[in-house]
């Protein structure tokens, strides 16, 4: 019985990074997006939400600091749903 349990924790200990790895400051506040819009080199990625009626650009960065942005090929930004 304790060997079962042990495979139980240990299968919550490997599970990985299930994160998108595209943040964005969202109202001041570092938030990751479900998908990582941004592909490719080139372009800073940025991505406007399609319901916002100002259409505001908000640049993707790499992680929670929003210290490095991510990088696309595409010089428009994205739209999210």
């Amino acid at each position: 019985m304790l060997a079962f349990i042990f495979a139980i924790g240990l299968s919550f200990a490997f599970m990985g990074d299930t994160g998108s790895g595209a943040w964005i400051n969202y109202n001041g506040v570092p938030t990751e997006l479900e998908l990582d819009p941004c592909q490719g080199n080139g372009n800073d990625c940025k991505v406007v939400f399609e319901d916002d009626p100002n259409q505001t650009e908000h640049t993707v960065y790499t992680d929670n600091t929003l210290s490095q942005t991510r990088k696309s090929n595409n010089p428009e930004p994205y739209i999210i749903p």
